[in-house]
């Protein structure tokens, strides 16, 4: 991927990245065989590529303020690459392009994964199982209490 200054300010511009490090990192399309006109992407790669230019846009605009980059990188990628993924696959399943059983099966799949998601993000058994050693208290609750750790 090309070296340039990021100036991605919304979802969509990042969108528009991952098209671009996804097409910088696809081979030319086959010529024949089962997947003819299509080309094979590194996956691996265009992530990467992304992750860098994440990286220092959160570098550039929140230098001089106190972050933490894991979870600022964290939160933008994870942000950047659901949305991607999640759009792409619906994209796919409404396609009329596309044979119809195919696109059933992808929007059951989407949905599936869109459920999973939702709990990954809201569910204390899963907290629990990662951080259950840490004490939690409310920030609004009645009982709410503060400590001296930044």
């Amino acid at each position: 991927m090309a070296k340039r200054k990021v100036r991605a300010t919304t979802l969509a511009e990042w969108l528009v990245m991952c098209e671009q490090a996804i097409a910088w990192h696809t081979t030319p399309p086959r010529t024949r065989g089962k997947y003819k006109g299509h080309g094979s992407t590194d996956s691996v790669a265009w992530m990467t590529a992304m992750l860098k230019l994440m990286q220092a846009d959160i570098r550039r605009t929140r230098k001089g303020i106190g972050y933490d980059e894991n979870m600022a990188l964290a939160s933008l990628a994870g942000l950047v690459f659901a949305a991607w993924y999640a759009n792409v696959h619906r994209a796919k399943a409404l396609d009329p392009n596309r044979p119809l059983v195919g696109r059933r099966r992808a929007l059951k799949a989407r949905e599936a994964w869109v459920r999973a998601f939702h709990t990954s993000l809201t569910n204390d058994r899963l907290m629990a199982q990662v951080w259950g050693h840490q004490e939690f208290n409310l920030p609004y609750g009645a009982k709410a209490k503060g400590g001296k750790f930044v």
